[in-house]
C-alpha cells in the first residue's frame, strides 16, 4: 500500500505522526508511574517533502510537546524554513531524537531532528533525505501528486 500525497502552495506534504524516541519514551512512562508527568501522546500533522534537505527539522513547540529526547548540537547551513529568502551561511542548532510514522504505509523509523520554527504554521516536520532515502517516493506532476511508499 502506497501513501498518496498532495501538492499544496507550500510543496508536496503527507501525513505523519511523531511520537517520542522509543528508549526516552520508556524512561517517560516509568517516571510517570512514580507520579511524574505523564508519559507524551504522539502528535500527527503534515510533513513537507523537502528533497533538498539533508536532514529534518521539527517545530520546536512540537518537540517540546513530545518531550523529546534531547540530542547534540548540529551545525547546518542553507534556507531558513521560517525565512525561506534568506540563506542561513551556518548556524548551530539544537536537536532531539524522535521517532517518525507513516501509519499508511506501516514505516517507522528514529531520527535526529533540528529545532527550527517554520513559516508554515499546519507543518509538524520538514522531511529530509535523512527520512526519504528509506523510502521510494515517485511524482506525477500533471495530476498534483505524488506517491510514497517503503522498499
Amino acid at each position: 500500500m502506497a501513501l498518496r500525497g498532495h501538492v499544496l502552495p507550500v510543496g508536496p506534504v503527507v501525513p505523519v505522526t511523531l511520537r517520542n524516541f522509543h528508549d526516552w519514551q520508556q524512561t517517560l512512562i516509568e517516571e510517570e508511574k512514580r507520579g511524574g508527568l505523564a508519559a507524551p501522546m504522539p502528535v500527527s500533522g503534515y510533513a513537507l517533502v523537502d528533497t533538498g534537505a539533508a536532514v529534518s527539522l521539527i517545530r520546536p513547540d512540537v518537540a517540546d510537546s513530545l518531550r523529546a529526547c534531547p540530542a547534540p548540537t548540529m551545525k547546518i547551513k542553507g534556507l531558513h524554513p521560517s525565512q525561506p529568502w534568506a540563506t542561513v551561511p551556518e548556524a548551530t542548532v539544537t536537536t532531539c531524537y524522535i521517532g517518525v510514522v507513516f501509519p499508511q504505509i506501516r514505516y517507522s523509523t528514529h531520527i535526529t531532528a533540528c529545532k527550527l520554527p517554520f513559516a508554515e504554521r499546519d507543518l509538524i516536520l520538514l522531511l529530509g533525505r535523512d527520512i526519504l532515502s528509506g523510502l521510494r517516493m515517485s511524482w506525477d506532476g500533471p495530476a498534483g501528486v505524488f506517491t510514497i511508499d517503503s522498499p
